[in-house]
Formats: structure tokens, sequence, C-alpha cells
């Protein structure tokens, strides 16, 4: 009986599996690659004095793999910065 429930249940978990996968796929775009690419490239253009990123904001997908990490990674690190001092603030 089991085995009728198991191959009977596999369709919708396959289903579940491929809604998790777009909503994970989504989460990565949105928060990493267009939050993280924005604020980072925001602040590196005023700390460098525009020299760092090359590339215009509109322009993350011609910058090379590993300079567009590291922009969306200090973007991110920014805005953890930013939360944990407005949570330090909030909550003393």
């Amino acid at each position: 009986m089991e085995e009728v429930v198991a191959e009977a249940g596999r369709p919708l978990f396959r289903l579940f599996y491929y809604i998790f996968r777009l909503i994970l796929w989504l989460a990565w775009d949105l928060s990493v690659q267009i939050i993280g690419w924005s604020v980072g490239w925001f602040f590196l253009r005023i700390i460098t004095i525009g020299n760092f990123p090359k590339y215009l904001v509109t322009e993350q997908e011609r910058a090379p793999f590993g300079q567009a990490l590291l922009v969306e990674l200090v973007g991110l690190a920014i805005i953890g910065f930013i939360t944990l001092v407005l949570y330090g603030l909030a909550f003393q």
C-alpha cells in the first residue's frame, strides 16, 4: 500500500520540488544579484571616487564573475552591517 501512495505522490513531490527551486532562484537573483550589486556598486563608487567598478550599475552581466561577486558581497555586507547597527540601536 505504501508503494502505491509513494508512486501516486511522486508527481506532487516533483511539483513541490520545482516550486521551491523557483523560489530559491528568485531569492538568489533578487537579493544577491540585484540588491547586492546595486548597494555594493553605489558604495564602492563612492569610496573609490568613481573608479571601481568600471561597469555601469546596469551592466552587471558584462562584469567578470569575480568582480561581480566582490561587488555583490560588499553590498550584502553593507546591508548586514546596517541591519546590525539598527538592531543594536533599537533593542539596547
